[in-house]
């Protein structure tokens, strides 16, 4: 199952509970609302395949990604029913290579990554029709090492991650042409683990997730340079390939992402004012929640029988 890249990459490591203080919070239902489906009509139907919706801004635009039949990978931007390509010209064309959007902003500006032709990440900002790459100048070079840029806010500041030369994941922020590293200090250090910065709000708060060095996954947000401790949902596993990944932080504050059980399936989930909602398609299993408009509308996909990805829209019932 594809996901955000930095998030999601966990390694098979051993058993055991992370270290540092975990938020403190209680779980929840989801609320009242309808999932619409979001479904590129090129993508693939077989596992790995579909269509992978990632970003979401407050005039409901949405950008995201699908593999085709045939492993290759394609941006796209999503507005009243119609899907309009984003793939950056230099982004490879073989299987698992492509272009990935992964959010925009209120003035239409899109953060995201393409992988090369020799399979190395490069993040780009999409703006006037434009790509500019961004490359953090201490990423690795080699294959499956780079730079993904995956938010970016109405003032022009990026977060994302890159892999180093050695595979370890290091968080950043962009500024002014300058590239900061962010590493939390609960985050291992071997290949595979590490920080991510994967969202930004208009109100400059950070959100993040972390592998530890179990291979444990967790979020976290930064306001301000003070982190909130550990975001962990109540239902998540404690083993390695198991956790809770934050994707975004809305203007409001809202937290969302997806967490990962005993079971192994994963569920997406919001937290607001210190509570946990989770959220579940039941159209199938696997359900991600990528990212939460001010609105109130959830993106996000989950994936069917076959392991294909769909996307939606899950739209709050208005009372």
């Amino acid at each position: 199952m594809k996901r955000r890249v930095f998030a999601v990459v966990v390694a098979a490591a051993g058993l055991g509970l992370s270290t540092g203080q975990a938020w403190a919070a209680s779980p929840a239902s989801s609320g009242d609302g309808h999932y619409r489906t979001v479904d590129d009509p090129n993508a693939g139907t077989a596992s790995g395949q579909g269509t992978f919706p990632s970003g979401i801004n407050d005039e409901g635009v949405l950008v995201g990604n699908y593999y085709t039949s045939t492993n290759e990978g394609f941006g796209f931007r999503y507005e009243d029913g119609t899907f309009s390509p984003v793939n950056d010209p230099n982004a490879g064309t073989g299987a698992f290579q492509g272009t990935d959007p992964l959010s925009i902003d209120s003035h239409g500006v899109i953060a995201g990554y393409y992988i090369d032709a020799a399979g190395v990440y490069h993040g780009f900002l999409f703006r006037h029709g434009r790509f500019t790459t961004l490359d953090d100048p201490k990423a690795g070079k080699s294959p499956s090492q780079g730079t993904v840029a995956q938010g970016v806010n109405d003032q022009g500041a990026v977060t994302g991650g890159y892999f180093d030369s050695s595979g370890v994941i290091h968080g950043f922020i962009l500024v002014d042409g300058r590239y900061t590293t962010v590493d939390d200090p609960h985050a291992g250090t071997a290949s595979g683990q590490g920080t991510a910065l994967v969202s930004i709000n208009n109100r400059d708060v950070v959100a993040g997730s972390l592998i530890d060095g179990n291979g444990v996954s967790h979020g976290f947000v930064d306001r301000s340079g003070h982190l909130s401790g550990l975001i962990d949902d109540p239902r998540a596993g404690h083993v390695g390939g198991e956790g809770t990944q934050v994707y975004c932080v809305a203007n409001t504050g809202v937290v969302s992402g997806q967490y990962i059980g005993s079971d192994k399936v994963i569920h997406g989930f919001t937290l607001t004012h210190g509570r946990f909602a989770t959220y579940d398609d039941p159209r199938g299993t696997n359900t991600s929640i990528q990212c939460l408009a001010d609105t109130g509308e959830l993106v996000g996909f989950y994936t069917d029988t076959n392991g294909a990805a769909h996307g939606f829209i899950f739209e709050p019932d208005r009372r």
